[in-house]
Formats: structure tokens, C-alpha cells, sequence
């Protein structure tokens, strides 16, 4: 039943993504983007189920069947707000918008990364540590911020089409992201590189999607590569695939247990969940100082032979553990209002800025088969740094626009007095 209701929904999202596309003309539309591949995944653990036997656990028929119904509650919400009565947004591709502060960028990537590689020797006062301390140093404090804001120069440098080199360090900032940071900023990442690249190309195919996905899926296995190099440790592509394949299939067994068991909701998180980084703002501001979290409790949940717990549940059983089904269905709503502001946005106002805004916005709807990052301060801060670049470029703009009509004037006064004479 799992894999029949499975294979039901990819079928439906496929058709519903095809009605967005006739009236978008782009590819990476928010339903797309919020279904197909949670759509394929579930598909993929239903199958594994089938090789299961009759004592392991497996996938219940009420995560597609609950799902099916989240998914058409949220194209219904797009739909009526932007799609009624045979109206299109139509997304312009190639966009070309002139971005004032590319040399900027640049001087500001390679000071952080400077500084970055000063902390660490200052801490460490060593050239090899191990993976773990390696992650821990740089995904926390100060320099979990600095990690931020690079990330985010990189996609500005990325959507340039300019400096070559430091468009190939952009895709190689992948690798570090994964091995300093949570494994789903490196997705995030990956997939917002993925989606500048097709607004800044006429041309798409789904071929080129498909390899540019599993070059993103074997980046995704060098870190294991790399962790095992600098961990002196043998290369164990079992392992490997075992881990990958626990990170893809062990959200859908945690949502199908949220379904299925009553589970008592991890303590001081509820709507943390979704909308940490704000509440922990007026508590902070208030002087309350205990502040609510979005990170979930870890289950027992038998997902393979090595791996027996998560804590993650996708994003609509994360939201479902911490909360009720009726704020549930507000967080669908209110996600697929955002999402459809944010594409007609990009329709209204086609800019570098907007693409990369929309992209960072759509890479998190992708991550909806793992978990609700939306609670999560790297979610708010990737935007806050992007809406400051954009504030600056606009300053840098009128500057140079400011300039060039007081040369004209001089000119043009120049022309006069010659004219007088």
C-alpha cells in the first residue's frame, strides 16, 4: 500500500509541477521544488520496505496518504493566489541584471577565509585535526557566521558569470560547507548553485540537470572520503553508502512513527520549530533568557542494520511532533504564501538579487524529506546577509549613477562655455 499511494503522489506532484510550468515557463517552480524529490525518496523507502521482512520496521501507508493531502493543500494556496482566473507569471531566463559590488565581494571572501584560516591556527596551533573538531570549530560561534556570509558571497560570485576562478572555488566551497557545517547547508548550497545556473542559461535540459545532480551527490561522498583521510582511517564505501542511505530514508520512518505512536513533543521547542530565531529575539530583547530551540529529540526508530535512531522527521512530521496537525496545516499555508510571494517577485523585479533569493528560498523547500530548517538560525541569517549585499549594491549603484551624471554635466557645461566663446 506504502509503495501504491507512494508512486500516486510523485504521479500527482509531476502533474501539478506540469500546470505551474505552462504557466511560469521555469522549471524550478515552489511546488516543484517543495514535492518531486521528497516524492522520489518515499518512493525509494517504500521499495526497501519490500525487501524487509515481517519483524523490521517499515514505512506506514499514512506518510504518502497524509502527505498527498499537504501537498495539494499547498498548490491549492499557490494556485488560488497567483494562478486563478488563466493568469501567468512568466519567469524570465538569462537574467541580467549589473551587480555594482563583484570587486567588493571578492576582497571581502578572501579577508574571511584569511581570517578563518587565522583563528584556526591560533586555536589549534596545527595544520591536521580530526573531522569532529574540525566541524565543531567552524559550525559554531564567530565563525559559524563568517561561514554564513561567505556562503552567501560565493552565490554572488556565482551569479556574476564572471572570474572563472573564483566561480570553480564557489563549487568547491561545497566540500568545505559539508565538512564544516550541517549537512543540509551543504545541500542548500549545492541546489541554490544548481538553480542560478539554470536562470542564467536559455537553454536547460533535464540531462544536464541529472549530472549536475550527481556531481552534487559525488561531492557529497568525497567529504566521507576526505573525513576517512583525515581521520586515518580505512575507506569504507559501505559505510559510506550505509550513512547516505540512513540521512535519505530515516525522516520518512520517524514521520511514519509520529503518525503511527504518541510521541511526547521534545521539550522547549514547539512552534521553535519553525520560528526559533524570532521568539529567541523578544526573549532576548525582554530579558528571558529561556530560550526555545529548533532542534528535535532523537527517536528509536530501526532504519537499517546499524542505524536505530534520528532526529529528524521531514518538515511535516517535525512540525507535527512539536506542535498539532491544525498548526500543520497553518505551516503549509503560510510556506506556500511565501513561496509564491517570492516567484512573484521574481517575475516583478528579475535581478541577481532576486535569483538568488529565490534560489537559497526553493533549496530549503527541497530539503522538505528531511526536516523543517525554518526555525533555524542559518535560515534567517543566509536572507539577512542577502538583503544587506542588496542594500549595498543599490548604495554602490546610486554612487556610480551619481557620478557619471555629474561628468555628463561637466561635459555638457564644457560644451557651452566653448559654444559662448
Amino acid at each position: 500500500m506504502s509503495l501504491i499511494l507512494s508512486v500516486v503522489c510523485l504521479v500527482m506532484n509531476i502533474f501539478l509541477s506540469g500546470i505551474e510550468r505552462k504557466k511560469t515557463k521555469t522549471l524550478f517552480t515552489p511546488f516543484f521544488c517543495f514535492s518531486i524529490l521528497y516524492s522520489i525518496i518515499m518512493i525509494y523507502v517504500a521499495v526497501l520496505d519490500l525487501f524487509k521482512t515481517d519483524y523490521q520496521y517499515k514505512m506506514s501507508f499514512y506518510v504518502p496518504l497524509v502527505s498527498i493531502i499537504f501537498f495539494i493543500l499547498f498548490f491549492a494556496v499557490g494556485y488560488a493566489l497567483f494562478f486563478s482566473f488563466g493568469r501567468k507569471i512568466i519567469i524570465k531566463r538569462k537574467i541580467r541584471s549589473r551587480f555594482y559590488i563583484n570587486k567588493l565581494v571578492i576582497v571581502l571572501i578572501i579577508a574571511l577565509l584569511l581570517l578563518l584560516v587565522l583563528m584556526y591556527f591560533l586555536t589549534f596551533k596545527k595544520l591536521l585535526i580530526s573531522t569532529g573538531e574540525f566541524k565543531t570549530f567552524f559550525s559554531t560561534g564567530i565563525q559559524g557566521h563568517i561561514v554564513n556570509v561567505v556562503t552567501v558571497l560565493f552565490l554572488y560570485i556565482f551569479a556574476s558569470k564572471r572570474y572563472l576562478l573564483m566561480r570553480i572555488a564557489a563549487v568547491f566551497w561545497t566540500i568545505v560547507l559539508a565538512l564544516a557545517s550541517a549537512k543540509y547547508m551543504m545541500i542548500v548550497y549545492a541546489l541554490s548553485l544548481v538553480m542560478i545556473f539554470y536562470y542564467s542559461r536559455k537553454r536547460f535540459s533535464l540531462l544536464r540537470l541529472i549530472v549536475i545532480l550527481l556531481v552534487i551527490a559525488s561531492l557529497f561522498i568525497i567529504t566521507y572520503i576526505l573525513r576517512s583521510v583525515f581521520d586515518n582511517e580505512a575507506i569504507d564505501f559501505r559505510f559510506i553508502f550505509g550513512h547516505l542511505n540512513y540521512y535519505i530514508t530515516g525522516s520518512y520512518y520517524a514521520f511514519s512513527k509520529v503518525l503511527t505512536t504518541t510521541i511526547a513533543p521534545t521539550e522547549n521547542v514547539g512552534v521553535g520549530i519553525v520560528i526559533a530565531p524570532i521568539i529567541n529575539i523578544f526573549k532576548a530583547l525582554s530579558g528571558n533568557g529561556d530560550y526555545v530551540s529548533s532542534i528535535s529529540q532523537f527517536i528509536d526508530v530501526e532504519i537499517n542494520s546499524t542505524y536505530n535512531t534520528t532526529n529528524v522527521f521531514t518538515a511535516f512530521g517535525a512540525v507535527l511532533l512539536e506542535t498539532n496537525m491544525a498548526v500543520t496545516i497553518i505551516f503549509v499555508v503560510v510556506l506556500a504564501i511565501f513561496s509564491y510571494l517570492f516567484l512573484y517577485y521574481l517575475k516583478k523585479r528579475p535581478s541577481t538579487n532576486t535569483v538568488i533569493l529565490y534560489s537559497l528560498f526553493t533549496a530549503f523547500l527541497f530539503c522538505t524529506f528531511f526536516n523543517c530548517f525554518y526555525g533555524t538560525l542559518n535560515f534567517v541569517e543566509l536572507f539577512v546577509i542577502v538583503i544587506v549585499l542588496e542594500l549595498l549594491n543599490r548604495l554602490c549603484k546610486n554612487v556610480v549613477i551619481g557620478k557619471k551624471k555629474a561628468r555628463r554635466r561637466v561635459i555638457k557645461g564644457d560644451e557651452r562655455s566653448l559654444n559662448y566663446a
